[in-house]
């Protein structure tokens, strides 16, 4: 298992649509499949696109 990269708490994989994601349930949001050894260090402004804008919105309120 992996971990949010927002909260730290485990995340779920989740299958929709012949696609695998993976799901936070305490952000209840979809997070980006992060390859546990990055090639690339992702920066976070990078990260943030790739989020939901409601959340983005959430936490830089």
């Amino acid at each position: 298992m992996s971990n949010c990269p927002i909260c730290s708490d485990l995340i779920l994989r989740h299958i929709a649509e012949n696609k695998v994601y993976w799901y936070c349930p305490s952000c209840h949001q979809k997070v980006p499949n992060l390859p546990s050894k990055p090639l690339v260090k992702l920066t976070q402004e990078d990260f943030l696109k790739q989020l939901n804008p409601t959340l983005k919105d959430l936490i830089y309120a």
